[in-house]
C-alpha cells in the first residue's frame, strides 16, 4: 500500500476559509452565458435538461483517432512539467496508456483534442501538486484523502446521484 507523502495533505485554500457569495456566482454566471452565442446558450440549456446531447457518435475508430491526435497535441504542448515527470521519469502507465482515463478529458470537452490537452496536462499539474508522484501513476481512491478530508467529502457537499440522466450519464451534484 503506497503512503501519502505528509507534504501534500493540506486542502486546497478555497475548501477552508472560502465564503462564496450566492449572488456573485450568479452574476458570474450570466456574464459568462451572455457572452455565448444564442445557439450556443440554447445548446446548453437543452443539454442541461436533458433535452439534446452535445455528445458525438462514438465509434472504436473516432475513439482510436482522437486518442492519437490528443497524445499529438499533448506533445505540442510547450510546458506540461508534470506529464514530463509523470512519463520521463516515473514511467506512468497510467499517464501515458489509460484510455479510460484520456477519454474522460476529450469527452468533457467534446473532443476538441487542442482542449482536451490543455484539460488532461492541467489536471496532472494539480494531481502532483496535492497528491505527489503517486497520484500520477494510479487512479486516486478515497484512502488516498487525508482524515480531515475524508470528513469534507462525506459531508456529502459533492454527491454522486444514483440515478443516470437521459443519456447514461452520472451525475454529480455539488
Amino acid at each position: 500500500m503506497e503512503t501519502r507523502p505528509s507534504t501534500t495533505a493540506t486542502l486546497h485554500p478555497s475548501l477552508t476559509d472560502t465564503v462564496v457569495n450566492p449572488r456573485d456566482v450568479d452574476a458570474l454566471l450570466a456574464k459568462e452565458l451572455h457572452q455565448l452565442s444564442f445557439q450556443h446558450r440554447t445548446n446548453i440549456q437543452e443539454e442541461i435538461h436533458g433535452v439534446q446531447s452535445l455528445a458525438v457518435e462514438e465509434t472504436p475508430e473516432m475513439l482510436d483517432s482522437s486518442l492519437w491526435r490528443l497524445q499529438e497535441e499533448i506533445d505540442r504542448l510547450p510546458s506540461k512539467p508534470a506529464y514530463d515527470h509523470a512519463v520521463l521519469v516515473l514511467n506512468s502507465q497510467y499517464v501515458q496508456q489509460d484510455r479510460n482515463l484520456r477519454l474522460k478529458f476529450l469527452r468533457a470537452e467534446i473532443f476538441d483534442v487542442a482542449k482536451a490537452a490543455v484539460r488532461f496536462t492541467g489536471y496532472l499539474e494539480y494531481l502532483r501538486k496535492y497528491f505527489g508522484d503517486f497520484g500520477l501513476v494510479r487512479p486516486l481512491r478515497y484512502d488516498d484523502l487525508t482524515q480531515q478530508e475524508q470528513q469534507i467529502f462525506d459531508q456529502g457537499n459533492s454527491q454522486l446521484l444514483p440515478s443516470r440522466d437521459r443519456f447514461g450519464r452520472l451525475v454529480n451534484f455539488y
